[in-house]
């Protein structure tokens, strides 16, 4: 994994959530934040948090949206939906194998 960024290592490394996050998105379509909080079996609050980064325990420096693995668009009916960027498919791909 020394293609990627050190702290994008650390980030993934630190959170089983982020890691089941990242792959759950790999192997499905873009998806919004509560289907990908129940599809995981994840407390909503802590997809959240894995995602766009909430509070202490989840720093937004450490979110895979800020560490650029996950993108977020406006999808149908106005709702928020989540999907790799190029780099998180890497990644993912990487973490699959």
């Amino acid at each position: 994994m020394s293609e990627f960024s050190d702290d994008i290592v650390a980030s993934i490394g630190r959170s089983s959530v982020r890691k089941k996050i990242l792959l759950y998105l790999y192997h499905s379509t873009a998806s919004t934040m509560y289907d990908i909080a129940r599809d995981t079996r994840t407390a909503y609050t802590n997809a959240t948090g894995a995602i766009a980064g909430f509070g202490k325990r989840y720093g937004k420096e450490r979110s895979l949206i800020h560490l650029g693995l996950v993108r977020m668009e406006k999808g149908n009916r106005g709702l928020n939906v989540y999907s790799l960027t190029p780099e998180g498919r890497r990644l993912a791909d990487v973490l699959d194998r």
